[in-house]
Formats: C-alpha cells, sequence, structure tokens
C-alpha cells in the first residue's frame, strides 16, 4: 500500500490533475474536487492516477499535507502554493459487531452489519477528522501494573496455601498408618 504522503511526495509539481474516476462500488478513496480519484484505497495494488496540467505557477516540490475536519486533504507545496488534493471518506454501518474482520485492521460489510454509508467527514452522523492528533492508549500503565502485581502475589500467596495443605495431609496420612 502507498500512504498519502509517500504519494503526494511522488508529485513534483503542484500541478496535478488527475484522469482517472472512481467507478462502481463506493470504496474508501482520495478524490479531489471534481470527483477525479488521485489514488483508490480498495486493494493492495493501489494505483495512483497519473496526469499533469499546467496551472500558471511555477514549479513546486511537495512539503506537507493537512487534513480538515471535514477530510479534505492540502498539500504544500515549496512555490508557496497550496492545493486540496483530495477528501477523505468516511463509512459507517448499523452494526459495528456485524462488520467480518478481515485481517491488517480491514473489516467487510456483512448481512449483519447492514450497509455501509458512505460520506464526508461531519456529515450524515458520520465523525469528524482531527489533522495531526494521537490516539491516545486508555490504559493506564501504572495502575495495570500494580494490579499485576497485586494479581502475582495472590497467586504466589494460593499456592502456598495449596503446599502447605498438601504438607498437612501428608503428615496426617502418614500418623494414621
Amino acid at each position: 500500500m502507498i500512504s498519502l504522503k509517500k504519494y503526494l511526495e511522488s508529485q513534483q509539481t503542484n500541478s496535478i490533475a488527475p484522469q482517472k474516476r472512481v467507478e462502481g462500488d463506493l470504496l474508501p478513496a482520495v478524490v479531489n474536487a471534481s470527483g477525479s480519484a488521485l489514488m483508490e484505497m480498495g486493494n493492495s495494488s493501489m494505483e495512483a492516477c497519473p496526469g499533469t496540467d499546467a496551472n500558471g505557477y511555477k514549479s513546486g516540490t511537495f512539503q506537507n499535507f493537512t487534513i480538515n475536519s471535514d477530510g479534505t486533504v492540502s498539500a504544500k507545496y515549496s512555490n508557496g502554493q497550496n492545493q486540496t488534493v483530495g477528501q477523505i471518506a468516511l463509512a459507517n454501518v448499523t452494526n459495528l459487531q456485524g462488520l467480518q474482520l478481515l485481517g491488517d485492521g480491514d473489516y467487510a460489510t456483512t448481512l449483519a452489519s447492514g450497509t455501509a454509508s458512505v460520506g464526508a467527514a461531519g456529515t450524515g452522523g458520520l465523525a469528524t477528522i482531527e489533522d495531526d492528533a494521537l490516539e491516545a492508549s486508555n490504559v493506564n500503565i501504572s495502575s495495570e501494573f500494580s494490579d499485576l502485581i497485586v494479581a502475582r502475589r495472590a497467586f504466589e500467596a494460593n499456592a502456598k496455601s495449596v503446599t502447605t495443605f498438601d504438607t498437612v495431609t501428608q503428615d496426617t496420612i502418614n500418623m494414621v498408618h
């Protein structure tokens, strides 16, 4: 798979005018404002859509990209130009538990999950996107480590009591004989 950053870095100028259109089923894709696909994300051979069109600006190389809360992807180039290069589509289903795990974080809809409703971020009940954010873990590592130590000590105490019980039982049996 090709990442969005690597794709944008592979473009040498900001005069990108992709020509390939997404047809058929709605697969996650990065598309530009005219609806042309920059890259398809539905298969393992993600295909960048080549094409150039002079836009009047001097040549510039890709420097960075940002993603707005509505999923709009904007590229910044060394010639000072910013260009909207696509929009990330989000999808939702009525029953998340009904999705089929395909592996590597990929899921497929099933009859149990319902049909995916695909749209732009922030519309139709879909979430918004936050650029340059890191999703933190919801685990308090110090608390969990303390709980692990307590559980280990409880196990050791239980194991010692079983050993003691076995010893007492064996001594009692030896006294009877």
